[in-house]
């Protein structure tokens, strides 16, 4: 099925619809970040049961991503993407008019529902409508521009404070997530009748399993989707890291955090440039070893100034969205595996391990905040290098890696 079969939105606005989901996600983590110290002043909380409303939405997002793509396999791409664009305005709202900490919490785990169809279902759209050659180019390209969202959430959300209240960061997300169901109306549903799982909801949930139960599969994300934890134990410390730890302010903090998400927009086309000349062993195992090094950097010395930090930590930005790229595209390549549960799986498995990466990351108040990104980098590396070594001496290799 080509971009010719959507009538209303024609290629560029399907294009147009999947960037704004896609970017709608990292938005809602990242925009209210700058505001974490007005927001402990005024519901009167804590930096750990702050912390929850990142852990809890990323936990929630993960459980649904896990779901709304094999559901969407069975009910279509368009039923499940109302459906979660409907609970996400809804969790954003609940966001602005909170009237404490826990009902926060409650509001930003409604919200993450949402955002897991947000983000699963848009991947399945693609695996419909483009074949391999141009799938890859869109996976590249549309992760290119949502990682537009951790670029501009932080400036966005610093400026947002300095003349709205701290909640008209979720006033902005229900809008974007408006627009996307305008957009949705438009769309024409890209999977037919005739190609969704058969039978009840149960036996459809069973494909999920048909996935997760696929050693391959299964041994490959695993090897590159840990590189997550460290990126996102990242994300949930960084306001702490430059605003407490190295004294900057809220706006100086945006243009720093920007810097890195700036490395996230390159890595995917980065990703298109290496793919036609390097094998995907070769590519993964220097990834890897990209991570070990840059995080030994960061432990020993990271601590020195923000601009030493940013530099260290620079490539495990970079290698996390190359990564993601990576494994999508090769993933999503197999054959015999339902497009919804595919996407379902690499998304579960990403936001899962990086809520680990966020409990873990938060687990150590008190500490030296810089060397702990450093170590768990230091770990995962070594993890991911033993966990390649792995299933290439088993034998359990995917579908086009060599």
């Amino acid at each position: 099925m080509s971009t010719h079969t959507q009538p209303i939105l024609g290629k560029k606005g399907l294009f147009l619809l999947l960037l704004i989901l896609g970017m709608t996600a990292p938005l809602s983590i990242d925009m209210y970040l700058a505001a974490f110290p007005l927001i402990l002043e005024e519901l009167a909380t804590t930096p750990q049961m702050l912390s929850f409303t990142l852990i809890g939405f990323t936990l929630c997002m993960a459980i649904s991503m896990l779901f709304m793509g094999t559901l969407s396999d069975k009910f279509g791409r368009k039923k499940v993407l109302f459906f979660s664009l409907i609970t996400y305005i809804l969790g954003s709202l609940g966001c602005v008019f909170t009237p404490s900490i826990e009902f926060f919490i409650a509001s930003r785990m409604l919200q993450a529902i949402g955002a897991g169809g947000m983000v699963s279902v848009p991947m399945a759209v693609v695996k419909d409508s483009f074949d391999n050659e141009e799938r890859t180019n869109m996976i590249a390209t549309l992760q290119m521009f949502t990682v537009l969202g951790p670029t501009i959430a932080p400036i966005l959300g610093a400026y947002l404070i300095k003349v709205f209240p701290w909640q008209a960061s979720f006033v902005v997300l229900a809008l974007i997530a408006t627009i996307s169901i305008i957009l949705t109306f438009c769309l024409r549903e890209t999977l037919p009748p005739e190609k969704r799982l058969q039978g009840n909801v149960f036996q459809s949930i069973l494909s999920l399993g048909i996935v997760l139960r696929h050693q391959p599969f299964m041994s490959f994300l695993g090897s590159t989707a840990m590189v997550t934890i460290v990126f996102m134990g990242y994300l949930s410390l960084s306001s702490y890291i430059y605003i407490q730890w190295f004294g900057l302010s809220e706006t100086t903090f945006s243009y720093f955090f920007a810097f890195n998400s700036l490395l996230l927009i390159a890595a995917p086309k980065l990703y298109v440039l290496i793919k036609p000349r390097f094998r995907p062993a070769v590519i993964l195992k220097t990834t890897v070893a990209v991570v070990l090094v840059a995080s030994l950097l960061t432990a020993s010395i990271g601590q020195t100034s923000p601009y030493v930090f940013l530099v260290c930590f620079a490539p495990v930005a970079l290698s996390s969205s190359f990564l993601r790229a990576f494994v999508t595209d090769m993933l999503l390549a197999q054959s015999g595996l339902n497009a919804g549960a595919v996407v379902s799986t690499i998304s579960f498995t990403n936001v899962a391990l990086g809520a680990v990466g966020m409990l873990v990351a938060n687990s150590f108040t008190g500490y030296n905040f810089v060397l702990v990104l450093g170590m768990m980098g230091i770990t995962v590396g070594i993890l991911s290098a033993l966990q390649i070594w792995r299933f290439t001496a088993k034998g359990l290799l995917i579908e086009g890696y060599r």
